[in-house]
C-alpha cells in the first residue's frame, strides 16, 4: 500500500511505534551497556583506560566551570563548555537547549578517542552536523533530534559555536544533510522527565529506527538513546525485543562516566557489536553490494553481488526479511544483477527457531533441500519451485578467529534473559519469554517476477495454477505444507516464447505434515488480506492444505478488484471497495467473520466479485455460455471449497450463526457478518463447525480444487493463444 499519502503513512507509523513500545520495550535491563564492551580483552582494556581518562578530564572541566573558571580545553573548548554544564545541571528549559550540550559531549569523547595513544580504535562516533533535521530519504515530516554516525579515525572533529547549533534552520536541504543510511544510532531528547515524556521519546526512537532498517542492507540490530531531562536510557533493539538500560543520570559523576564509557566502547568494539553485518559489504568500485551466503552442508561460503533489493525490512520487529536479486559475478556498469548469467534470489531473514539445528522443524533450507530431492524428475512442476544454490545459518567472526552462529542468544547473551524478566514502561507486565531468533540466508533459482507485472487475468490464473500444482506435489511427495500463500509468495518466469510459468516461493512458514497438530497451528502465519479464516482466528482446527487453497481465492479476488498494480494501491483506493476493505481493516477476528460471510454462499460471495474491475474480468465463452472469466474462476474455487458434497462440510458460518442469533435475542439488528437471509438449505445443523469437518476431508477437497483450477488454467491458456499478437 505504498500509494498511501505521506500523512496516512506518518499516522500509521506513529500508531505502530506507540504499539511497539507497548509490546516490546523492556526497561531497567542490566547489561545493555556491556553489549558494547569490545570482545578482544586488549581492546576492552584500552577502551576503558581511554574512558577513565576522558571522564576524569571532563569532571575537572566541569568543576572549573562551576567555580567560575571558564577554562575549557582543546577537547572541550571554552565556547562549548557552558552548554555541557547547562545540560548536566538540568538548566535547559526547552528541548532545543539540550541539543548543543549533547552534541558537544559526544564530540568531546570523539576527540579524546582520536587523541589517545592506546590500542587503535576502529572508528569515531560523531553527531550529525545538523540537529532537529529531516533525513535525505524522508518523505514524511519526521525530524530527528540528533543522529550518531560512525566515521573514520581521520575524520575532522569540527565544532560549531553554540549559537550556530541553536539557530539552525528547521529544514535544510543540501549535501550536508545526513540520511538514514548514514546513521548508526538515533538520539531523541525530551525536556520533561514524566513517564509520558519517556514513552514519547521511545516511540519517536522506534519510529525513526525502522527507517534505519529499511535503508541499511547490512543492519542486524540497532542502538538508540533517549534523554529526558538529565536522565539517559540506552536502548538495544533486536528483532523481537527492545531493552533499555537503567536510567543514567547526567547530573552525577557516575552517570556521566557511564555514558562516556559507552561512547568510547562503541569506538573500539567490533563492527557486528554495533549491529552491522560484516558478511554484507558495499563495493564502491562496482557500485554494488557483496553478500556471503553460507555453503550447503558446511561448505565454504559463496559470494554474490547485488544492486537490486526487492523486499525490504520495513518493520522494526519481526523476521527482518530482505530479498535481493544477485549474481555470482560483479555486474557490468549499468547492468542489473537480475539480468546477469547465473542470477539468483538471496533471502536474508531472522525467523524464530531453536538454537539446535536438528530440532528446527521449520527450517526453510531443510524444506528446500527436501523439495529439490523429491521433485527432481517430476516434469509437471519443473521450474515451479526454488532450487537451493547455497544457504545456512549466518556466522559471525570473532576476534580469536572462532566464528559462531548469529543468533539472538549469542548476540545478546545474558541481556536476553534479563530482558525476559524485566517490565515495560509504567511497570507493565511483559511476555515471560523471548523466543530465540536465528539469522539465516539462502540463495535460490530461478529468478521470478512479482504477479503485479503480469499482463492479463489469464496469465494470473496460469501462474497461480502452476504454483498450486507445485503446492499439491510438495504436499503429496514431500509432506510439507506451505502455510503462507500470498501475492508475494507466488511469482512467475516469462519464457523465451513469451509464455509464463508460475513459481511457488518462500517456505519460511512451512511445516512438515508429520508434526503434531498443536505445532502446526500454534502461530498465526500469512499476510492479513490473504490469511485463512482459521489462521486469522487462531482456531483449534488443524491447519491443512485447505487453508492455503482458501488464500488462493483471496489472492484472485484481490487482483480482480485492484488490478495488476496492487503494490501501488492506497488506503483511499481500498476504501472505494466496501467489501474488499473488510478483508484489510479491522481486528483479526473481525476480518475472519467478514470472510466467513462472503464465503458462505454464492449470493454473498457475489458482493466481492461485483467489485471486480472490467479489465480483470473479461467476458468469455465457456461450455457454450458467456461467463465473466475471473468471477467464474473464483466462484468455482469457492464452491469446491465451501459447497462441496461431503457431509457437514457445506457453508462457512456454523456454528456462529446459531450462537449469534441466540445472543441477539431476535430483536436487535444482526451483526455485519450474518447474512440477511438463510443460506443454502443443506447447510450443516447444530454446533458443528464446517471448517472442522472440512479439515477431516482435506485431501479429497484439495484434489477437487486442483482439478477445478487445472481446468481454469486450460481455459486461460486457450484465451492467451486466441489473443496472442
Amino acid at each position: 500500500m505504498r500509494g498511501a499519502t505521506s500523512e496516512q503513512i506518518r499516522s500509521l507509523h506513529e500508531i505502530e511505534a506507540a504499539a511497539d513500545v507497548e509490546a516490546y520495550l523492556r526497561v531497567d535491563v542490566d547489561g545493555v551497556l556491556e553489549l558494547a564492551a569490545p570482545e578482544d580483552p586488549a581492546k576492552c582494556a584500552a577502551a576503558d583506560r581511554v574512558a577513565r581518562a576522558a571522564s576524569e578530564a571532563l569532571e575537572a572541566l566541569l568543576a572549573a566551570a562551576a567555580a567560575g573558571q571558564q577554562q575549557g580545553s582543546p577537547d572541550l573548548p571554552g565556547a562549548e563548555l557552558p552548554d555541557v554544564q547547562k545540560l548536566v545541571n538540568g538548566g535547559c528549559r526547552v528541548e532545543r537547549q539540550m541539543y548543543p550540550g549533547l552534541v558537544y559531549l559526544v564530540r568531546y569523547v570523539a576527540r579524546r578517542v582520536k587523541g589517545s595513544d592506546e590500542a587503535e580504535p576502529h572508528r569515531l562516533i560523531l553527531p550529525t552536523d545538523l540537529v532537529d533535521f529531516k533525513c535525505l530519504e524522508e518523505t514524511e515530516d519526521q525530524r530527528i533530534d540528533i543522529g550518531l554516525e560512525c566515521r573514520p579515525l581521520d575524520s575532522d572533529v569540527s565544532h560549531l559555536p553554540a549559537e550556530s547549533i541553536s539557530r539552525l534552520p528547521r529544514c535544510v536541504v543540501g549535501a550536508s544533510r545526513a540520511g538514514y543510511i548514514n546513521l548508526f544510532a538515533i538520539l531523541e531528547a525530551k525536556i520533561g522527565t514524566s513517564p509520558s515524556s519517556a514513552a514519547a521519546a521511545h516511540a519517536q526512537l522506534f519510529q525513526y529506527t525502522r527507517m534505519v532498517y529499511e535503508t541499511q542492507y547490512d543492519r542486524r540490530f540497532a542502538w538508540g538513546v533517549t534523554v529526558c531531562g538529565t536522565g539517559v536510557r540506552v536502548c538495544v533493539l533486536g528483532p523481537n525485543f527492545a531493552a533499555a538500560s537503567p536510567c543514567i543520570s547526567l547530573a552525577t559523576e557516575d552517570g556521566r562516566a557511564a555514558l562516556v564509557r559507552l561512547l568510547v566502547r562503541w569506538s573500539f568494539c567490533e563492527e557486528h557489536q554495533l549491529g552491522y553485518d560484516p558478511s554484507i559489504a558495499y563495493e564502491p568500485d562496482s557500485a554494488c553490494w557483496s553478500i556471503q551466503v553460507p555453503g550447503l552442508g558446511g561448505a565454504a561460503a559463496e559470494t554474490f553481488y547485488t544492486n537490486e533489493m526487492f523486499a525490504i525490512a520495513d518493520r522494526l520487529f519481526g523476521r527482518h526479511t530482505r530479498c535481493f536479486y544477485a549474481s555470482p559475478t560483479v555486474p557490468r556498469p549499468g547492468q542489473l544483477t537480475s539480468a546477469c548469467d547465473g542470477a539468483v534470489v538471496i533471502k536474508d531473514m531472522w525467523p524464530e527457531a531453536p538454537e539446535d539445528e536438528a530440532a528446527d522443524v521449520r527450517d526453510e533450507i531443510k524444506h528446500l533441500t527436501t523439495i529439490s530431492a523429491e521433485l527432481r524428475g517430476v516434469d509437471a512442476v519443473a521450474g515451479m519451485y526454488p532450487t537451493i544454490v547455497a544457504g545456512g545459518r549466518v556466522q559471525l567472526p570473532r576476534h580469536d578467529g572462532d566464528p559462531r552462529h548469529d543468533t539472538t542468544p549469542a548476540v545478546f547473551g545474558a541481556v536476553l534473559q534479563r530482558a525476559a524478566a524485566a517490565k515495560g514502561l509504567g511497570d507493565r507486565d511483559m511476555p515471560p519469554t523471548i523466543p530465540p531468533r536465528i539469522h539465516k540466508r539462502v540463495a535460490m533459482t530461478p529468478v521470478g517476477r512479482p504477479l503485479r507485472e503480469l499482463a492479463s487475468p489469464y496469465e494470473l490464473v496460469v501462474a497461480v495454477a502452476h504454483a498450486m500444482r507445485c503446492h499439491s506435489e510438495i504436499v503429496a511427495r514431500c509432506g510439507i505444507l506451505h502455510r503462507d500463500i500470498s501475492p508475494n509468495n507466488i511469482m512467475f518466469v516469462r519464457e523465451t516464447d513469451g509464455g509464463i510459468r508460475g513459481l511457488l516461493i518462500d517456505f519460511d512458514h512451512a511445516i512438515s505434515l508429520t508434526c503434531a497438530p498443536a505445532e502446526a497451528r500454534q502461530d498465526r502465519t500469512g499476510t492479513l488480506p490473504f490469511m485463512s479464516i482459521g489462521n486469522l482466528k487462531q482456531s483449534d482446527v488443524e491447519r491443512t492444505a485447505l487453508d492455503d487453497w482458501e488464500s488462493v481465492i483471496y489472492i484472485l479476488c484481490w487482483f480482480g478488484v485492484i488490478g495488476l498494480n496492487s503494490e501501488l494501491v492506497s488506503y483511499d483506493e481500498i476504501g472505494k471497495h466496501p467489501q474488499l476493505k473488510k478483508w484489510v481493516f479491522g481486528a483479526h477476528k473481525e476480518i475472519a467473520a467478514e470472510k466467513r460471510a462472503h464465503l458462505d454462499n454464492g449470493r454473498h460471495f457475489a458482493q466481492i466479485t461485483d467489485e471486480f474491475n472490467e479489465a480483470m474480468d473479461p467476458e468469455v465463452a465457456i461450455d457454450g455460455e458467456s461467463q465473466w472469466f475471473l468471477s467464474f474462476v473464483v466462484e468455482g474455487l469457492r464452491s469446491a471449497l465451501i459447497d462441496n458434497g461431503y457431509p457437514h462440510c457445506q457453508g462457512a458460518l456454523n456454528p456462529h450463526r446459531a450462537k449469534a442469533a441466540r445472543r441477539m435475542g431476535g430483536n436487535a439488528p444482526a451483526p455485519s457478518f450474518l447474512p440477511s437471509k438463510p443460506t443454502v438449505s443443506n447447510a450443516p445443523t447444530g454446533s458443528q463447525d464446517p471448517f472442522a469437518c472440512r479439515a477431516q476431508r482435506w485431501r479429497e477437497i484439495s484434489q477437487d480444487l486442483m482439478n477445478r483450477l487445472e481446468r481454469h488454467c486450460r481455459i486461460a491458456q486457450g484465451m492467451l493463444e486466441l489473443t496472442a499478437p
